[in-house]
């Protein structure tokens, strides 16, 4: 079936995270409000950034960045490739389904799979 979502509000929803190609089959929508939520400004938002940028005849209202603190405050489509980089050791990354993976570790549902990998701290 053709996709007809003209208009989607994701505003304020406590997303961490988009993956690639979330809004890639939406050719119908027209305006995006994702502001208000903590998304990283790092290398993990780029392709939301480059999807924005692809579809400049969409209003986006995407809000600005809340971490890490020296992009505090800075409006995501106002960054620059420059801007959207990750060190070496990111610690965590937008799984498939929408929900954080630690860094080198498979998520599948509540399972977390980090063999031969460096101990990691998860909050109950």
């Amino acid at each position: 079936l053709e996709n007809f979502l003209h208009f989607s509000s994701l505003s304020n929803n406590q997303l961490k995270c988009i993956t690639p190609n979330t809004f890639d089959g939406l050719t119908h929508l027209r305006t995006l409000q994702i502001s208000g939520n903590d998304l990283p400004c790092d290398c993990q938002v780029l392709p939301l950034v480059e999807w924005m940028r692809a579809n400049t005849t969409r209003n986006v209202e995407a809000g600005q960045c809340t971490r890490p603190a020296e992009m505090l405050g800075k409006n995501l489509d106002d960054l620059s490739k420059d801007d959207m980089r990750c060190s070496d050791v990111v610690e965590s990354a937008c799984a498939g389904n929408g929900d954080y993976c630690p860094a080198g570790c498979t998520c599948q549902d509540t399972i977390v799979r980090c063999s031969n990998k460096v101990t990691i701290r998860t909050a109950y």
